[in-house]
């Protein structure tokens, strides 16, 4: 209504029309939204996978080792925070482990007894130098193949009998000397024999539980006939 005129002056348009700019800016609005909550997602993304990194590094090299320690290189410390004195700390343990593994390593190569471990399956992992000397195996011909390879094949059947039953009822993982009540015999590659004297004990892995047999042997063949010897002379 005009103030200065007894009439009304109205005007009609399509309901379309009169919305249309409002319509307009709600979808502006809503598309400036979620333009706005990609990129806060995208920033928050960066910001944690940044964050995370090192952590994931951590993880990964972990996962690493689990299957082979030797294959550990130190991980870099880009930063001084708590991640980075985590990462430090897991290169100092790696490499306390390593040097003791070295001497570990040292200690059986350069043994004066043969040392052989052998796994669950009885085959050979470990074959140390004396066990070289005295079986005359090269460590690559040995490993992997079964503990009955430096045994006699009349006694193989035998002694596959006596292996299984101590592996599945030896619970302790104190030495144990065995063939107390016969002669025990090894096999050298060019077939000839010669009379050992072994101690076995079990290896437990991490969850407690028996993975591994340490094999300590000793040839006592010139004992053996020292003894047959004197017994002949009596």
């Amino acid at each position: 209504m005009l103030k200065s005129v007894d009439w009304m002056l109205a005007a009609s348009l399509p309901e379309e029309e009169a919305f249309e700019p409002f319509d307009g800016l709600l979808s502006r609005l809503a598309l400036w939204s979620f333009l706005a909550a990609l990129l806060t997602a995208a920033l928050i993304g960066w910001l944690t996978s940044n964050l995370l990194a090192p952590l994931v590094r951590l993880r990964n090299a972990i996962v690493r080792l689990r299957a082979d320690a030797s294959s550990y290189v130190p991980l870099l410390v880009r930063t001084q925070d708590e991640v980075g004195q985590l990462t430090m700390a897991f290169n100092s343990l790696m490499h306390e482990r390593l040097a003791a593994d070295a001497r570990l390593q040292g200690l059986i190569e350069f043994a004066p007894n043969a040392i052989v471990v052998i796994d669950g399956d009885g085959r050979i992992e470990t074959f140390n130098r004396q066990a070289e000397v005295y079986f005359g195996y090269a460590r690559g011909e040995i490993l992997g193949q079964p503990l009955e390879t430096l045994v006699p094949e009349r006694l193989r059947g035998r002694h596959v009998v006596h292996r299984q039953r101590f592996f599945s009822t030896r619970l302790s993982a104190e030495p144990v000397r065995m063939g107390r009540d016969a002669t025990l015999w090894g096999l050298r590659k060019d077939g000839s024999e010669f009379v050992c004297l072994m101690t076995l004990n079990a290896v437990r892995n991490g969850d407690g539980r028996i993975s591994h047999y340490v094999a300590l042997m000793s040839d006592i063949s010139d004992h053996a006939a020292q003894k047959e010897h004197i017994e002949k002379l009596a």
